[in-house]
């Protein structure tokens, strides 16, 4: 009986320091922790209802324009050099 309560955010993070873990790919880390940050409430049911339940994309189509509308992440993404088509590139290569 699992009881333990793991929010988005939770999830989140924990994707981003597996990710730093095995990688050590600030590129790939990031990713991993935005990788839901388009996904809606009941994401796998919506999932479901787009026929997309396989690959999860359908849900994942606004990651770049949630990205690019935060001012300050692009702002801090730059001065490591980090453009959000990187974070949404490495989104593709491992998913």
């Amino acid at each position: 009986d699992f009881r333990e309560v793991i929010s988005r955010f939770d999830h989140s993070l924990t994707v981003a320091l597996l990710t730093w873990k095995f990688t050590h790919d600030k590129k790939a880390t990031i990713a991993g922790l935005f990788h839901d940050v388009a996904t809606p409430c009941f994401a796998h049911v919506i999932d479901y209802m787009n026929k997309d339940y396989d690959k999860q994309e359908s849900t994942e189509e606004k990651t770049g324009e949630i990205l690019r509308n935060d001012e300050y992440l692009c702002r801090c993404l730059l001065e490591d050099g980090i453009l959000i088509d990187d974070i949404i590139q490495c989104q593709h290569q491992y998913c």
